[in-house]
């Protein structure tokens, strides 16, 4: 963090507008001053998908994951909300994937179809929105309700594209 504090202000930024905080902390930005206002977050378990933050109360998402597995949706949409990559579904403790495949196959249509009918929501709640009907059609057909995180990615083509080249040369730079 001190490397990235001397980077901001080699670049100009004041040392009086670069802040560090600690884990739990918060930074309150008002119209006066910023301030550190430390240990606010809750001092547990917390899982970050997307724009979704669950905090834990004590160890069920632990025991959720150790009983019925993870599963994780990533796929890309266009500024139409078209998606344009199939569903890439990860899954680590959930079904044994050579014996599963066709439940797989089901579990990833239903995907598709969660997040068409979910896709107009205002951004923040979609990737939400589609988990839970995920969850829901998981159980129905296995009983099981799996962590589900879904990924939705914003295609955005006048981001430079990295190619093996281009990285190599930004990190021979440094």
């Amino acid at each position: 963090l001190l490397t990235h504090q001397r980077s901001g202000i080699k670049t100009g930024m004041k040392k009086e507008n670069i802040f560090i905080t600690d884990n739990g902390d918060q930074l309150d930005l008002t119209h006066d001053k910023p301030t550190i206002l430390r240990k606010i977050a809750p001092n547990k378990s917390m899982f970050v998908s997307g724009n979704n933050i669950n905090v834990s109360t004590d160890s069920e998402y632990m025991h959720q994951l150790a009983s019925d597995g993870v599963i994780v949706f990533t796929t890309t949409y266009d500024k139409n909300k078209v998606l344009i990559s199939y569903p890439q579904t990860s899954t680590r403790g959930f079904v044994i994937i050579n014996s599963a495949l066709q439940l797989l196959k089901k579990i990833q249509v239903a995907f598709i179809e969660s997040y068409h009918a979910c896709k107009n929501l205002p951004t923040n709640e979609v990737e939400q929105a589609i988990s839970l009907k995920m969850s829901n059609f998981i159980y129905k057909e296995t009983g099981k309700k799996p962590f589900i995180l879904t990924n939705l990615i914003k295609y955005n083509p006048t981001k430079t594209k990295i190619t093996l080249e281009s990285f190599d040369q930004e990190f021979k730079t440094k």
